[in-house]
């Protein structure tokens, strides 16, 4: 089983692509935000092993700026469907995701994530879309630096 999805704002684009097995997915992400005048690339390749509904464990590659690191760690679905993700790379820096999803009506919606680095100033994003289609999605795109407009697709 696979999905993917594109969000392409004025203040950040946004590509997921998950491949999906019983108790294993294979992620792959790739982010541009736009930070003052410059656009930083961000990108993660995760391998995850599901224990269950609410565990998971966690490994992969990921590519911040100039860092590239290899990182492992575990995740959690807590009350309420919050994604927890904790990560350390290779250099021991810690790494901590939030991601929620928030049904406001049946096609208004809020995409909520935070990132959290060690060393580093916490990221955000928030999303308020209307969507009448599981394929598509208009909306506000929020990050910590400004906010924008944009689209997204499911496939």
């Amino acid at each position: 089983l696979w999905n993917a999805s594109v969000l392409a704002a004025s203040n950040l684009a946004e590509a997921k692509f998950r491949l999906s097995r019983t108790s294993d997915d294979l992620e792959f992400r790739g982010e541009s935000r736009k930070h003052g005048h410059d656009w930083e690339l961000e990108g993660d390749v995760f391998y995850r092993r599901y224990f269950g509904t609410f565990f998971h464990l966690v490994g992969g590659f990921t590519s911040f700026g100039e860092h590239q690191r290899g990182t492992a760690g575990a995740g959690f679905r807590l009350p309420m469907l919050m994604e927890v993700h904790g990560l350390v790379d290779h250099k021991g820096d810690f790494r901590l995701d939030l991601e929620r999803q928030f049904r406001w009506w049946k096609y208004v919606f809020t995409d909520a994530e935070a990132r959290f680095r060690s060393g580093e100033k916490p990221e955000f994003t928030a999303t308020l879309m209307y969507g009448p289609s599981w394929h598509w999605a208009a909306g506000l795109v929020f990050t910590q630096e400004k906010w924008g407009g944009g689209l997204r697709f499911r496939f």
